[in-house]
Formats: structure tokens, C-alpha cells, sequence
């Protein structure tokens, strides 16, 4: 780039070609180009373009992950899991040090001129690699958004000394195929989680070691996540008997029930290699 002439000497080449009439105007001329520009300082804006933009599917009987990359600042992610509800999460490469309110706007593209910006929301950004979290209300609007073709726009400050704006987008390009696998993944989730079988108490009635409907139908529960989640490990199966009764006898009845618990399980495809036998009275 040419460096700009100095303002002296403009006004000695001016002065020489223009009459003297002229020179008050001329020195105004070199007064005024002699002030400092105002400089614009670069907005912080972070948005996939047409090229790097890319929503990608994670799917399983118990979650859907529809993921997003936001290029120089991390990754955006709509969560539903088995047994929860519709969940979002923003992740940054760099968190600042401080929470603050900000703002969450649905902005429509630069070529898109029948929109207009309206505001979402106005989340809390957490000082962590976590800076966002929304729950199932904020998340569908997200989605609603995006579906039509906006970029909901989250607006903070930097996480340097906090002085400038920082935009994070999320892009509309690509994201309709993707949310209908999305949605497709969602509708073939399992109808219960890991916390609505955790802990699970399966009734006998009194003394008898047979396995009711109810308590077949929790056992296949347990079995169909089990086989789903790989985070599962191990299942273990306590037997108990009340107190009525011999304790002989109601040491006995403990480990036929638990052991029809465990067989069942076998037979519902668990290994036997999962199952941790524990009967007491």
C-alpha cells in the first residue's frame, strides 16, 4: 500500500499552481487532512460460511446429538436423550473469567433483506468451556429459528479484558436435512432413561418366586437399556424375603427370586457376565 503525502506537502504544490485568492482554502484543505482518521475496529463475529458449515448427526436408542462446529470458537450441540427433555449446549476453545448476562437474537443472513432481527432471549454466559446451556423452551426456538433460515446470533463480550463485542452464530446452511434425521432419531428414542430404571424394585407376591407382568415388563425395560447403553457395566440383583416367617425359609425364598431375575434377564439378551447376583434375606 502507498503511504498517504504528507499534508505540508500538499499545500506547497497547491500554493504554487493556485492563485492567492485561493490559499485560505487550500491551508483549510491541509488542516483537515492532517486530523486523525477514525478507525473501525474489526467485529468479532464467529459463523461458519457456506463452505465450512456442517450439522452432524450422533444417533443411539437412548440419545440424538445434532452437532455444529463454529470455526475459531467451538462447538454447538442439541441434546435428547432417552427419558429427558430437549436440551442445547455452546462449547468454547477459549471460556472468559467472568458471567454476565447476554443477549440471544434470531438475525437473518446478509442476502436475506425480508427478515428482520428479533430477539430469543437473554442467557447467562457461564465462565467455563460451557458458556451456554438452554433447557427445552429456549432449545425449540433455537430450532424454529434455524428451520427458517435465520442465524440465532448469541452477542457478549470478549473473554480477554471483556472491552469489545464478540458474536457467536450458529448457520442456517445445511440444517434442515440434518433436523429431519434429527427428528427422526428423537421419535425412535427408547420411552424411559437410565434414572427411570436405576434402583429398580421388582415385587413378588407373598411367598412366591414367580415373576409378575408388571415385574416382567421392568426386568425388559432394564434389559433393552442395559444392551443400549455402553456406559452400563454391570447389573446387580439383590434378593429379599420379608421378615414373617423362618429365616431358613426366607433366606431360601431370597435367592429363588433373584435367581428368577437373573434368568429372566439372561433371556432377555443380557450376558450372564453383566449380572451381579447379591440375594440376602
Amino acid at each position: 500500500m502507498t503511504p498517504p503525502a504528507e499534508p505540508g506537502h500538499i499545500i506547497a504544490l497547491f500554493a504554487c499552481m493556485k492563485r492567492t485568492r485561493l490559499f485560505f482554502f487550500i491551508a483549510l484543505l491541509a488542516i483537515n487532512c492532517s486530523l486523525p482518521t477514525p478507525v473501525t475496529a474489526e467485529v468479532l463475529y464467529y459463523l461458519a460460511n457456506f463452505q465450512t458449515s456442517e450439522w452432524t448427526l450422533s444417533r443411539s436408542k437412548i440419545q440424538c446429538k445434532l452437532a455444529h462446529a463454529i470455526p475459531g470458537y467451538g462447538t454447538a450441540t442439541f441434546f435428547h436423550s432417552a427419558g429427558k427433555d430437549l436440551s442445547f449446549q455452546l462449547v468454547t476453545y477459549h471460556p472468559s473469567e467472568r458471567s454476565e448476562v447476554a443477549y440471544l437474537d434470531a438475525i437473518p443472513p446478509s442476502w436475506n433483506h425480508r427478515n428482520f432481527t428479533r430477539p430469543v432471549s437473554s442467557p447467562t454466559r457461564m465462565a467455563t468451556h460451557q458458556p451456554f446451556s438452554l433447557q427445552r423452551t429456549e432449545t425449540l426456538r433455537l430450532l424454529y429459528e434455524l428451520e427458517k433460515g435465520l442465524q440465532p446470533t448469541f452477542t457478549q463480550t470478549d473473554a480477554a479484558e471483556g472491552t469489545e463485542p464478540l458474536y457467536v452464530g450458529l448457520s442456517a446452511i445445511r440444517f434442515r436435512t440434518a433436523y429431519r434425521y434429527f427428528q427422526d432419531c428423537i421419535a425412535s428414542l427408547l420411552p424411559f432413561g437410565f434414572d427411570d430404571i436405576n434402583f429398580s424394585l421388582v415385587h413378588f407376591e407373598t411367598a412366591k418366586e414367580e415373576l409378575s407382568e408388571p415385574a416382567q415388563k421392568r426386568l425388559q425395560q432394564i434389559a433393552e437399556y442395559s444392551l443400549a447403553d455402553r456406559k452400563v457395566k454391570k447389573i446387580v440383583v439383590h434378593g429379599h424375603a420379608d421378615w414373617v416367617g423362618k429365616e431358613t425359609y426366607n433366606q431360601t425364598l431370597s435367592e429363588k427370586r433373584s435367581t428368577e431375575v437373573v434368568n429372566y434377564l439372561i433371556r432377555q439378551g443380557v450376558p450372564k457376565s453383566m449380572i451381579q447376583d447379591r440375594n440376602g434375606s
